[in-house]
């Protein structure tokens, strides 16, 4: 069988890395697949001792591990961070293979992912509309319940457990060379905001060093494409990492956990449906009232703290 490599992406959390590997062995064509794996260095003594249980573990399990058809370990003895990683190991894998499936540690995979995730990489790999698979389905959509496929395309990228193709990936420009024009071109911004008000946002923070996201780099390539990402109505992985442990989660999160329990997906050359495009994006977008209440929150939650804290002093 001709399936795609798996790039698994770790760095300090190694309860969520054996989960993530444990739940990838569950699939039935983990035995027929190559996995690698990329260990990301300490960033100081703070980090040293998570970062080294990690990177031990992996050692021990690769050479003991009978799960994949063969497993490869890069471990990296200084911290490259997210985004460096994830840009310079997807680059290495993608130009050998011409495809990729990919998982950050955090992304449990359900026994269908694979399965699904290789048969869609081979279902539109052809197609030049389509910039991504990605097996996220937690997205809670009205619409969705009387939608009648199995996928449906999306503006938004998604990078929760995700598959491309070799020349998708060589159309990013990760330096964002127009980004002096996108910031003062509206009709761009609301180009690229098509997929969720968040977006653009997120981009600039990331042009002014506030975030280290390869994601939102990616999301805007595929947007200036015009290209869309195919979505699961039901997911085939969830994240785990809204408990405070990541370096881009929070503790929080919006997103429902709706995972398939059988596979039976039908891949189809499905356009933009106009009721979930809407619903996608204002999933994505914070309102004024819904800012409002979030600092209403925040306040009476910082009150709260402050309240704890004087009377337990």
């Amino acid at each position: 069988m001709d399936l795609a490599p798996i790039l698994l992406f770790a760095y300090c959390r190694l309860d969520k890395t054996k989960r993530c590997i444990e739940a990838l062995e569950r699939n039935v064509l983990a035995q027929y697949s190559e996995l690698y794996i990329f260990a990301d260095g300490a960033k100081g003594k703070d980090d040293m001792e998570l970062v080294r249980s990690v990177q031990d573990w992996l050692r021990g399990y690769v050479s003991e591990s009978q799960s994949f058809l063969k497993i490869h370990l890069e471990i990296k003895e200084t911290n490259c961070g997210l985004a460096n990683s994830i840009i310079s190991g997807v680059s290495k894998v993608i130009e050998v293979y011409g495809e990729v499936i990919v998982l950050e540690d955090d992304i449990i995979a359900s026994p269908f992912f694979l399965n699904y995730m290789n048969d869609g990489l081979d279902y539109y790999r052809n197609n030049t509309q389509i910039w991504s698979i990605t097996s996220f389905g937690g997205y809670n959509l009205q619409s969705l319940k009387e939608y009648k496929h199995d996928i449906f395309v999306s503006y938004r990228a998604c990078s929760w457990g995700w598959g491309s193709w070799r020349d998708r990936w060589n159309m990013v420009d990760w330096q964002v060379s127009d980004f002096n024009e996108l910031s003062h071109d509206k009709e761009m911004q609301k180009h690229f905001n098509r997929g969720g008000g968040d977006l653009y946002g997120m981009l600039r923070r990331q042009m002014d060093g506030k975030i280290d996201s390869w994601a939102i780099r990616w999301a805007y390539s595929s947007s200036k494409k015009n290209m869309y990402t195919v979505y699961p109505r039901k997911g085939f992985a969830y994240n785990i990492g809204f408990d405070g442990s990541g370096v881009h989660c929070s503790k929080k999160s919006k997103y429902n956990n709706i995972i398939a329990d059988e596979y039976d997906v039908k891949f189809e050359d499905v356009d933009l449906d106009a009721a979930i495009t809407k619903e996608v994006y204002r999933y994505n977008t914070d309102n004024k009232i819904k800012k409002t209440i979030g600092q209403i929150k925040k306040y009476i939650r910082n009150r709260c703290d402050k309240l704890l804290e004087s009377r337990k002093a």
